[in-house]
């Protein structure tokens, strides 16, 4: 699987609701954290992890999130699409932003999602907001680069190695980051889910 990018992937009414949702309706409720990503793959001089704020719906298939009705057909439709029943890892929102001595070239820790090899990786942009998403070669150099555009889904295999860079422009770079496991693999990892 490469790295398929897919806009408008929700129709307009479910963008616009999501942005309002996530944004600027104050009903969910997000935690700071101090890092953006737990085990960072490699370092560079242009790596730099930063903060961010977290609202988790689903840890390991358990909804942890009065919410989570809002967002669960996002799973159903990208299901149906990859034509694969999926066991949810982690499906939650992240809120970067922009942060002093934070330089337009760096980006936050590159990492995988998941140690589970078959994973798939998912990212959908809530909004419209600058803060690329880098992918990553065995090279460790930047291969690709997905702009955050509001509606566009991303979906690639888990052991790509990616980061986010922090927005510039824009207050706010809101996205659902979402790790999947097809269900014809749990068994392979029954112990550790």
């Amino acid at each position: 699987m490469e790295i398929t990018v897919i806009e408008n992937f929700l129709e307009k009414e479910q963008q616009d609701f999501l942005e309002n949702l996530l944004i600027f309706s104050r009903k969910v409720p997000y935690y700071y954290s101090n890092f953006t990503t737990e085990k960072i793959s490699f370092h560079t001089d242009q790596v730099k992890d930063t903060s961010q704020f977290v609202h988790g719906f689903v840890n390991y298939n358990k909804k942890i999130s009065t919410k989570w009705e809002h967002v669960e057909h996002i799973i159903t439709k990208l299901s149906s699409l990859l034509n694969e029943d999926m066991y949810i890892i982690r499906f939650k929102a992240n809120i970067t932003y922009p942060q002093q001595d934070y330089e337009k070239d760096w980006f936050n820790g590159p990492h995988i999602d998941t140690p589970f090899k078959e994973a798939i990786s998912v990212i959908y942009y809530v909004n419209d907001s600058d803060g690329d998403t880098v992918f990553f070669n065995e090279k460790n150099e930047i291969y690709k680069a997905v702009s955050p555009k509001k509606g566009t889904l991303v979906y690639f295999n888990n052991d790509i190695k990616h980061s986010g860079k922090l927005p510039f422009e824009n207050n706010l770079r809101v996205l659902l980051n979402i790790s999947l496991l097809p269900t014809k693999y749990i068994y392979k990892y029954k112990d550790r889910l």
